[in-house]
């Protein structure tokens, strides 16, 4: 009779090398090991904080390949700092407490993993900004604007040259969006 291949585990083999319980394990996220690695996160009290909801989304975007921002993230090679990986306490003591109620962990280099030193806590439309799909940046907008300006090109047409709707033009001409962030 074959047994799971998890060191200390004698269940009985299901799939992959598995029994049963580390065989769901595996397969909800993606990670065989997942509740006993976690036991420890129990013991500080800060399951249901939202710096905890936001390491544990993160670890979920970046390993668990049935999580659907797999693709964007660990899909692309996107991975977390080893300290922070299996320890949401190396987390909280790199990144503290969320400085406000709606801030969000972003990664400066969007094309890096999470570490101490590419993650800040940032408001949602700086977050928005560094994504690999914005098609516009601060220096983009101050560009449409003075176009605009100088060289009194239509919103249409400024919509066509930058790829973006001619409400996007609109809202950056009005100062409604991309406009320079007030540091925190």
């Amino acid at each position: 009779m074959k047994i799971c291949k998890v060191e200390g585990c004698n269940g009985k083999f299901y799939a992959k090398n598995y029994c049963r319980k580390h065989y769901e394990r595996l397969y909800k996220y993606g990670d065989p090991l997942h509740l006993e690695r976690n036991r420890e996160y129990e013991l500080h009290g800060m399951t249901n904080t939202p710096e905890y909801k936001t390491w544990g989304a993160m670890k979920e975007r970046c390993y668990n390949k049935n999580n659907k921002d797999y693709p964007r993230y660990g899909g692309r090679g996107i991975t977390i700092y080893e300290r922070w990986k299996n320890s949401f306490m190396a987390f909280y003591e790199d990144m503290g407490d969320r400085p406000f109620p709606e801030a969000e962990l972003d990664r400066r280099e969007n094309d890096e993993g999470y570490s101490k030193d590419n993650c800040r806590w940032v408001t949602p439309s700086v977050n928005s900004r560094n994504r690999s799909t914005t098609k516009l940046n601060i220096n983009l907008a101050n560009e449409i604007r003075s176009r605009y300006d100088n060289e009194k090109i239509s919103y249409r047409k400024l919509g066509l040259i930058y790829q973006v709707s001619n409400s996007i033009i609109n809202d950056i001409l009005n100062n409604k969006i991309w406009k320079e962030e007030v540091k925190i």
